[in-house]
């Protein structure tokens, strides 16, 4: 009986100290886990911001991962299972935060927490292995879904702020883990009472963290455990989730209280086009740098507007307690500043405007929704009558000429591939293009980056659906586009699907970097049987030798760039008689591209070129901006 009696107080003393060294730590490691997600998804803008991340990705699973070896190694029994339960928990601890991890990351620390739950359950240093039996490969499966489904915001949040919620998830993660392992796992011999030990310092750990979140986070020592439920991480404005419950609590509060509430919607102008010019990064940039001014104009004057971002480009302000034409001048300084403001990115110059939206709680609505359907119906007759605009309670108070605000537009357009006949042109077929203007130079340049198969495949259906008559139609393609059998089989089925297209031309560039030939001449096969036909584009450079001959075999015609040609090539033709030449022995047509001014047009007859393709025939136009 004293016997019993002095090992549970051994028992007992033990789990209190270790109780209270693994509190110190954990409560010193959240605190600095903390600070660092903060610095690197909440305030993270300097060149340091990837050596934090590396830090960040270190203490959320190369610490523990550490943990879990050493105490493989160098602990058994009572020790290490307390090392290694510290070693689940700071495995498990990342994912109490929402927002910021990228997919690899999270996939990374999902990877290393399965890692060390199956080291427990199989191998060398397990005694009665049992990774293979079904109860233990549902706990796992188990355990990597509530892991999974806690990145949900509506479960994140119950997991985060209600303590209850809290305490049973991970005692089921605990319970999952502990309960299921084999006879000896990593030097510890499992028996009821350590693995109740274990369950419950996993517990206490969990409880320190809840103590940490709701006591030192409020007293301002940590903030972020709130804000990243709240912030946007990229741009630092308020997220859709809050705004839902924001925007409802705001209104509440006018109604009640009598006080008046404005509501401000805006987006960036063309944002997509920015994004297609000058890439995701640039666009990024922008979004940051747009919502940065937006929000330190308003907090100067109005310190308790709240800029929320509430799409890819939208974002909407509330203004509480002031109605909307007290903040008039904001509206105007925050359209006017980005209109004036010149944006680098690397040695892009980008010039940015927005259209805004603006409006004030009337008597007549009786939810949010009211004000903001109403809000959003003025920024959108902001953009429908030319963007970069402000409208306020539905009349448009300040306006600039779009085209003047927008350095780049890109526009998909058809150009017409033309056929001499004796009293004039006639239309053969026509190609889907994409140019970009330059507003600054007032002219068209040709996009190379606008041959998206997939996209043009789209716009082609669109366009089907507006003009019947599409019947002949070349589209540009990738060569590596063509190895792709996902891409030949979805081009097939739209063409099987739209019967009113008679022949579809894929047009292909870089065609000498053909590598295998039997995929190649397999996926041209199975493209020609459903009419679809390649086109060799830009041949100016290509050579005549074996490859050549093989190429001309499989496909229809040859695009011949006259543009492309240097002056001394012009002068002589003889590239492209010789191009001419050589279709008319391969029965394959021979298109002669780039027909800009009289003398290009001399030069095609001069070398009995039948037919011709380029602006002299029409002349792309401004895009009209709606």
């Amino acid at each position: 009986m004293l016997l019993d009696f002095s090992n549970f107080v051994d028992i007992f003393g033990f789990m209190l100290m270790s109780t209270v060294v693994t509190c110190f730590f954990i409560a010193g490691y959240v605190s600095y886990f903390n600070r660092l997600w903060g610095d690197v998804f909440i305030d993270g803008s300097s060149f340091k911001f990837l050596g934090k991340r590396i830090q960040l990705m270190i203490f959320g699973c190369m610490v523990g991962l550490y943990i879990h070896s050493a105490a493989m190694f160098y602990f058994s029994e009572h020790i290490a299972m307390i090392f290694h339960d510290i070693a689940l928990f700071l495995l498990v601890f990342p994912f109490m935060y929402i927002g910021g991890y990228s997919k690899i990351e999270r996939i990374i620390q999902l990877l290393s927490v399965t890692w060390v739950w199956c080291n427990h359950h199989y191998g060398p240093m397990n005694v009665g292995s049992n990774l293979n039996q079904p109860h233990v490969i549902v706990a796992l499966l188990v355990t990597v879904i509530l892991i999974v489904i806690s990145q949900i915001p509506k479960v994140h949040y119950m997991i985060v702020y209600k303590w209850y919620i809290s305490l049973m998830y991970f005692f089921v993660l605990g319970t999952l883990f502990w309960k299921t392992l084999p006879k000896v796992s990593m030097g510890i011999r499992m028996d009821p009472v350590t693995a109740w030990s274990a369950i419950s310092l996993f517990m206490i750990m969990n409880m320190m963290v809840m103590f940490f979140w709701f006591n030192k986070s409020r007293n301002g020592i940590g903030k972020q455990f709130e804000k990243d439920l709240k912030i946007d991480a990229l741009t630092k404005a308020y997220n859709f989730s809050y705004f839902e419950s924001e925007s409802k609590a705001a209104f509440t509060h006018a109604i009640q209280l009598h006080k008046p509430l404005s509501v401000i919607e805006w987006d960036i102008d063309h944002f997509k086009q920015i994004n297609d010019t000058y890439g995701h990064l640039a666009g990024n940039f922008i979004l940051t740098q747009v919502s940065s001014i937006v929000r330190e104009i308003f907090k100067q004057d109005a310190p308790y507007a709240k800029l929320f971002r509430t799409g890819g480009e939208e974002f909407t302000i509330i203004v509480p307690n002031e109605r909307i034409d007290k903040v008039l001048l904001n509206l105007k300084r925050a359209w006017d500043t980005i209109e004036k403001r010149t944006f680098r990115y690397k040695s892009d110059t980008i010039n940015v405007t927005i259209s805004m939206g603006g409006t004030t709680l009337k008597d007549e609505d009786s939810k949010f929704e009211d004000i903001y359907t109403r809000v959003d119906k003025y920024l959108y007759q902001s953009k429908r009558n030319g963007r970069n605009q402000v409208t306020v309670e539905g009349e448009t108070v300040y306006y600039k000429s779009s085209k003047n605000g927008v350095m780049t537009v890109l526009t998909y357009f058809l150009q017409d591939v033309m056929c001499e006949v004796d009293n004039g042109f006639r239309k053969i077929s026509a190609e889907l293009l994409c140019d970009k203007y330059n507003a600054l130079s007032n002219g068209w340049t040709k996009f190379n980056n606008g041959n998206n198969i997939i996209l043009e495949l789209d716009i082609l259906e669109d366009m089907i659906k507006r003009n019947k008559n599409i019947n002949n139609i070349s589209l540009d393609i990738k060569l590596r586009d063509i190895y792709d059998c996902n891409i030949v089989e979805r081009i097939i089925d739209f063409v099987s699907t739209h019967q009113e297209i008679d022949e579809l031309n894929l047009e292909m560039v870089n065609i000498e970097k053909v590598k295998d030939w039997k995929i190649f001449t397999n996926n041209i096969n199975l493209l020609r049987e459903a009419k679809v036909f390649i086109i060799l584009n830009e041949v100016n450079e290509l050579k005549d030798d074996t490859n050549t001959n093989k190429l001309l075999k499989l496909v229809s015609g040859v695009k011949f760039n006259l543009q492309s040609c240097t002056e001394k090539q012009k002068s002589s033709i003889n590239l492209i008689r010789k191009w001419v030449d050589c279709c008319e022995l391969n029965n394959i047509d021979f298109i002669l591209n780039g027909i800009e001014k009289q003398e290009d047009l001399e030069i095609s007859r001069t070398c009995g070129v039948k037919y011709l393709q380029g602006s002299f025939f029409r002349t792309q136009e401004f895009p009209a901006l709606r």
